[in-house]
């Protein structure tokens, strides 16, 4: 895009960097639940084996046993905080309500970008920016989270 035109209406840079911020947001948080999920299931999978391992394969001496099952309690801790955290983390709503939101910045934008091209080939009006930002207000006031640092920098 024209340099000029990012001067001339710096709300589409804004609407720009903010819908990408907010997809970025998305994407991560996604991720995390993903790899959140993964580790869960590796540790579960870990506790049932350490679980089963005395009764299938014995084990005569103490200490060796004992190594097991300190190993099973550790993995067993694991597993419940991974679950606590999951159950808490609203990483899958917070994504949604991003990623929802980004789409409706998104129109938006492609809306003001589209009323700036037809003015600046001299086929339409001057585009109302105040029709704009306030359409990007609210569409900013009805997310109840916003993204992160981490998604704005990612974007420079």
């Amino acid at each position: 895009m024209d340099a000029s035109l990012w001067e001339k209406y710096p709300l589409l840079n804004t609407m720009m960097k903010l819908r990408k911020a907010r997809f970025n947001a998305s994407e991560r948080l996604g991720r995390r639940y993903r790899w959140n999920s993964i580790a869960l299931v590796v540790f579960s999978i870990y506790a049932l084996a350490l679980s089963i391992i005395p009764k299938y394969f014995h084990i005569n001496q103490s200490t060796d046993s004992d190594i097991v099952g300190f190993s099973a309690i550790v993995s067993s801790v694991f597993v419940v905080a991974l679950s606590v955290y999951s159950a808490f983390s609203e990483d899958v709503v917070r994504g949604k309500y991003l990623h929802d939101n980004a789409k409706a910045v998104t129109n938006i934008y492609h809306e003001y970008k589209l009323s700036i091209d037809e003015f600046e080939s001299k086929n339409g009006p001057k585009p109302e920016t105040s029709k704009f930002e306030e359409m990007y207000k609210s569409a900013m006031n009805a997310c109840p989270y916003n993204h992160d640092q981490i998604d704005y920098e990612s974007i420079r």
